[in-house]
C-alpha cells in the first residue's frame, strides 16, 4: 500500500504529464509553474519562492506574477506581487502583518495564444495575429499552502 506521500507524488507526477502534453499540444512552450513554497520570514519581512517555466516559443506572449497573500474570513488578501523575470527560481517580498496572520505565495501564469485551445481559463480574447487568428489569453493559478508568523 501507497502512503499518503507516494500517493500524491504520483497524482503530481500525472498532473504535470498531463500538463506538459497538452503545453506542447497548444503552443509548444508556455509560462507556467514547477514549484510554489510557502513565504519564509525573514525578521518583519516576508519572502516566497517559486521554480517557474518561461519559454514563450510558440506563443504571443507568456507571463507569469507572483505574490504573496493573506488569509482573511472571506478568502485571500493580496498583500504584495512583482512580474516574474527569468525562467527557474523566482521571489518575491512583502511586509509581516502585526499579530499573528497565516500568508501563501501564489503564482499566476498568463499565456497569449492564436486559437480557441490552451491550458487554464480563458480570461478572453487579447488580440488578433497576422492572419487573422484570434489571440487568446489563459491563465493558470497555482499557490503553496498557508504558513502562519506572528510579529
Amino acid at each position: 500500500m501507497k502512503s499518503p506521500s507516494q500517493k500524491n507524488r504520483a497524482s503530481s507526477m500525472a498532473v504535470i504529464g498531463l500538463l506538459s502534453l497538452s503545453f506542447a499540444s497548444v503552443a509548444g512552450a508556455v509560462a507556467y509553474t514547477k514549484d510554489v513554497y510557502p513565504p519564509e520570514r525573514h525578521s518583519t519581512t516576508l519572502q516566497g519562492w517559486a521554480n517557474l517555466g518561461r519559454d514563450c516559443t510558440n506563443t504571443n506572449g507568456c507571463w507569469n506574477y507572483m505574490k504573496i497573500e493573506q488569509k482573511t474570513w472571506y478568502g485571500s488578501s493580496f498583500i504584495s506581487g512583482t512580474w516574474a523575470s527569468v525562467d527557474g527560481w523566482n521571489s518575491v517580498s512583502a511586509p509581516l502583518s502585526p499579530g499573528c496572520e497565516e500568508y501563501r505565495t501564489t503564482v499566476d501564469s498568463y499565456n497569449d495564444i492564436a486559437g480557441t485551445h490552451g491550458i487554464g481559463v480563458n480570461v478572453g480574447e487579447v488580440g488578433v495575429s497576422a492572419d487573422g487568428t484570434k489571440i487568446y489569453r489563459y491563465q493558470t493559478t497555482w499557490s503553496s499552502g498557508y504558513v502562519q508568523y506572528c510579529r
